[in-house]
């Protein structure tokens, strides 16, 4: 008995190591399953300013967003619903960005939403959220920019911001 006791303990050690040598693939958010992460490309022209911002939520605060939307917190949203998620999250991070000239706020049009759930660690949902928004420039040539986005500063997460010349423009 002690050397079947003995052998199923080689046994079952060798059935360790090899299933943690065994290569998995990883499907998590890099900042954890909690995780609010913000994106923002600035696109600066001669006459606009062209911002496309992404919202990336992972696995547990897209439940938590779901639930307040269905009480399944599923990702099957009719066209309603759809609708009314996307103007009150587009409107909630509006205000909390901002675009100014020398100073002088500039007014940020919304031109397009795109609303997606990726599937994220152990089948469940994920929200990105793209909005793109245009600023006019007024016809001010020159001057200082400033793009702040306060959106979620309580949060664990990343936040990008980067700024490049449109075609024919010069930083």
């Amino acid at each position: 008995m002690k050397r079947f006791t003995k052998l199923s303990l080689v046994v079952l050690v060798l059935l360790a190591l090899l299933f943690s040598l065994t290569p998995r693939k990883a499907s998590a958010h890099p900042m954890g399953n909690f995780s609010i992460n913000q994106y923002s490309a600035l696109t600066i022209g001669q006459d606009k300013v062209d911002i496309r911002f992404v919202l990336d939520m992972a696995e547990i605060p897209t439940f938590q967003e779901l639930g307040n939307i269905r009480p399944d917190h599923s990702t099957d949203l009719t066209s309603e619903q759809r609708t009314c998620y996307i103007n009150g999250k587009v409107a909630d991070l509006s205000g909390n960005l901002s675009l100014t000239l020398n100073g002088n706020p500039l007014v940020l049009n919304v031109e397009k939403t795109v609303l997606t759930f990726p599937t994220g660690s152990g089948g469940l949902p994920t929200t990105r959220l793209e909005i793109y928004y245009s600023a006019p420039l007024g016809g001010v040539a020159k001057g200082d920019l400033v793009y702040k986005d306060t959106n979620f500063l309580d949060r664990v997460g990343w936040k990008e911001v980067i700024a490049v010349p449109a075609n024919g423009t010069m930083f």
